[in-house]
């Protein structure tokens, strides 16, 4: 209204200030001319008085018109400047119902909305110029929350970018805590300088938090790197997952609705589905092993677990959740680990642990059904004098050779195996009598004997080796595995006593002779340290002359310092 009237009065002056120009330079020009015409009442004198009268009601009205525009301008801003300061940037906050903060670049609080003090319980006079460390002196029980606010601010000026993220504060007097969504975002100067940093956000109703649960399970089982499946009551498909939908080259809506058997038709049927449903009835779960099928290539072993979801107000079964584990690579890695653990790597024949699983098999089978078995202890002859003239990797090379020979002597049933450096074993079982056991032993090492004897050619060189082959009998020789091991081992140090390249026999007499070299050696080793060496001078004589002609040294042992 005050603008409308300003206006009208400023027209209004301008008008009557035009109007009397113009009479008043037409009443100018009469005059100069009243010669010529005669007539008006505004021609001459009088006119001009006239004339100059609307001029000074023209000039009046035009600055009456200023004074009220200086007048509207007043009250105008006698009107904003009351609002500006009543109207501040804290009154603004203020009045937010969402959450809201700000904080200069090192962290203190300059603002912040009543709602979210009151979600904090910081008294409105005590946050200003305080760092979330210096807040938590004063609130103990907002430790943690301010804490780990600190860490949401460090990630969003690191990021450079906003981020959220869902923070649980508990509630008052006891009751449930309260859900919100907090945003931190970092504002830089044109500069690209740290400036301000804003926290908003809200609360979470109860409605919002079941609806934001229910897309973090969908998105949780969508983009769940395993293989997930929703079953019915009836263990039909309802849905699967990404993950399973790429391995198995199904979609979702092309296996809904077809029974959990569309996975492996021949591993699961009727009684096989009425097997997990009562274990899931007594144990809550089920897991096992199955072969899934693929659309365009053969099925592939997986871990299938199973577990139902209950439903909250009824406490009955509302569906299963199945995932499948891929078996492929652990079945894989687990032969090449069972094949490291039995299996000798450089010759790729059975280890000492897998030879001494399969004697006590063999052993247990030929006790109970009145067989005989063979064992034959073979260490190869001159292989040290190969390593030490022509290097490791010959003897690798000649090792490799040898469990060729060996694999060759044997029948089809038989075992040989590596046992250490150059020592090997051959299991032969399922033998009748005794007699035949003596026989096939005979017959083996011979042939084994005349196959390693034959020259060896590597690295351009030929080489030529031996073996000593110790041979026990079960259960003549011994009734278990480790004695009947040693005792093939004991046969074969008596071949080497015999020369090399033969075989021998476990006989009894080698069990004392051994003993009794044994018992030598370690007599030996003390019989320094109990001085029961004595050095003797004995002169030699001229059979002739009766001249000495030398002295003979002789050192006697007295044992355990009794007589020579």
């Amino acid at each position: 209204m005050m603008k409308s009237k300003q206006k009208q009065v400023k027209s209004t002056s301008q008008y009557f200030i035009f109007l009397t120009l113009v009479i008043l330079l037409t009443n100018m020009l009469i005059y100069l001319c009243h010669d010529l015409l005669i007539g008006s009442d505004l021609i001459g004198m009088p006119g001009l008085y006239i004339n100059f009268l609307f001029f000074l009601i023209a000039i009046f009205l035009y600055f009456y018109s200023k004074r009220i525009t200086l007048d509207n301008e007043e009250i105008i801003t006698d009107f904003h400047e009351p609002a500006a300061n009543a109207y501040s940037d804290q009154w603004i906050i203020d009045n937010i119902s969402q959450i809201l903060c700000i904080k200069d670049a090192q962290g203190h609080w300059l603002f912040a909305s009543k709602s979210f003090l009151k979600l904090l319980n910081i008294a409105p006079d005590t946050f200003q110029g305080k760092t979330d460390k210096e807040l938590s002196l004063h609130s103990p029980q907002l430790k943690q929350i301010l804490l780990k606010s600190y860490q949401h601010d460090v990630s969003a000026w690191d990021k450079r970018e906003s981020v959220s993220r869902i923070t649980e504060l508990p509630g008052k007097d006891g009751n449930d805590s309260i859900t919100i969504k907090l945003t931190k975002t970092p504002i830089y100067n044109p500069q690209g300088e740290r400036f301000k940093l804003i926290t908003s956000g809200s609360e979470i109703t109860p409605g919002e938090q079941k609806q934001t649960a229910l897309q973090l399970a969908a998105n949780v089982f969508e983009q769940n790197i395993k293989c997930m499946l929703i079953l019915d009551l009836r263990f039909n498909i309802i849905q699967i997952n990404s993950a399973l939908a790429n391995v198995i080259g199904f979609s979702s809506r092309q296996i809904k609705k077809q029974p959990l058997s569309f996975l492996n038709e021949q591993d699961i049927d009727k009684l096989f589905i009425e097997s997990i449903h009562k274990q899931i009835q007594s144990q809550q779960f089920w897991e096992g092993e199955i072969y899934c099928s693929r659309k365009n290539s053969a099925p592939f072993p997986t871990k299938l677990n199973i577990a139902p979801v209950m439903s909250r107000s009824k406490g009955t079964i509302k569906h299963y959740i199945a995932i499948l584990t891929d078996l492929s690579e652990q079945k894989t890695a687990d032969k090449q680990m069972e094949r490291l653990a039995h299996y000798d790597s450089l010759t790729e024949l059975p280890n000492r642990m897998m030879f001494l699983e399969r004697l006590n098999q063999v052993l247990t089978n030929a006790h109970n059904q009145n067989k005989h078995v063979v064992l034959l202890f073979i260490d190869l002859d001159k292989f040290k004098t190969v390593n030490d003239t022509i290097g490791h990797r010959a003897g690798d090379t000649l090792l490799k050779e040898v469990a060729t020979r060996l694999s060759e002597s044997i029948r089809k049933n038989d075992l040989v195996a590596r046992l250490s450096g150059d020592e090997f074993a051959v299991l032969l079982d399922n033998i009748n009598t005794y007699e035949d056991a003596y026989k096939t032993a005979t017959i083996i090492s011979e042939k084994i004997l005349k196959l390693l004897t034959k020259a060896f050619h590597i690295q351009r060189k030929e080489i030529l080796i031996g073996a000593s082959i110790g041979i026990a009998i079960y259960p003549e020789d011994a009734n278990n595995s480790q004695n009947l091991l040693k005792h093939s081992d004991i046969a074969m140090y008596a071949a080497k006593e015999n020369g090399r390249n033969n075989y021998q026999f476990f006989k009894k007499d080698h069990i004392s002779k051994l003993h009794t070299i044994h018992q030598l050696e370690t007599d030996l080793r003390t019989a320094l340290e109990r001085q029961e060496f004595k050095l003797f001078y004995q002169p030699q004589f001229d059979a002739n002359t009766n001249d000495m002609v030398g002295t003979e040294a002789l050192l006697r042992w007295f044992k355990n310092y009794k007589t020579l």
